[in-house]
């Protein structure tokens, strides 16, 4: 199954982003982990748990009680995609295979080595270009 914690946290923080710019309407605040996960479309828990990881990692507050909600930390010209991404996604962007190697296969023998440094390379580029990704920016395209 792919995950997609990556994109939700992605989606509700841009929501976050309007609220901290002002562009919200006084009926969407605070913002609710009910509100957040209507405009993603999935279950409120799903929102909470990752919530929760934006918290921990110090993205984003949250307020609890009948008045709570949750609104960004910090400018969301200060936020990357990476800070995004490893406040979310425990894994690797892309899985090796965990399985021995064949012996009597001179592939299987040679592909995890190769795939280990071709998976290396691609997370390498890919944070890469999450640093040089701000939630402001993503937020501007919308």
């Amino acid at each position: 199954m792919v995950n997609q914690q990556f994109a939700f946290a992605v989606h509700a923080l841009s929501l976050l982003a309007r609220q901290y710019n002002g562009e919200c309407t006084s009926e969407h605040m605070p913002m609710t982990s009910d509100f957040l996960a209507s405009s993603i479309n999935t279950n409120p828990v799903v929102v909470r748990r990752l919530l929760s990881k934006l918290s921990k990692s110090g993205l984003i507050e949250t307020q609890l009680g009948k008045k709570g909600g949750v609104k960004l930390k910090k400018n969301p010209k200060q936020i990357t995609l990476r800070e995004i991404f490893e406040s979310v996604q425990s894994k690797s962007l892309i899985s090796e295979n965990k399985n021995k190697e064949n012996k009597k296969c001179v592939i299987s023998c040679k592909m995890k080595g190769l795939m280990s440094d071709i998976i290396e390379k691609a997370e390498e580029a890919t944070l890469k270009y999450f640093d040089s990704v701000t939630l402001a920016e993503i937020n501007s395209k919308i």
